[in-house]
């Protein structure tokens, strides 16, 4: 019984393994877009708009 408790336990400590991705080669191309805003300055009150940060995927 305990044989198959420890088989069981080696199991599903292999399936929790986590899997990751490999990275793309760096000779292939990136497309970076940049999105800028229509205006300069927010439309409710006037002030400058600021940098908020980027979303990066691949």
């Amino acid at each position: 019984m305990e044989a198959d408790l420890n088989r069981l336990q080696k199991e599903g400590d292999a399936l929790r393994q986590t899997r990751t991705r490999k990275p793309f080669p760096a000779s292939l191309p990136r497309d970076e877009k940049q999105l800028q805003p229509a205006e300069a300055c927010c439309p409710d009150c006037g002030d400058a708009l600021s940098y908020l940060g980027e979303d990066a995927a691949e």
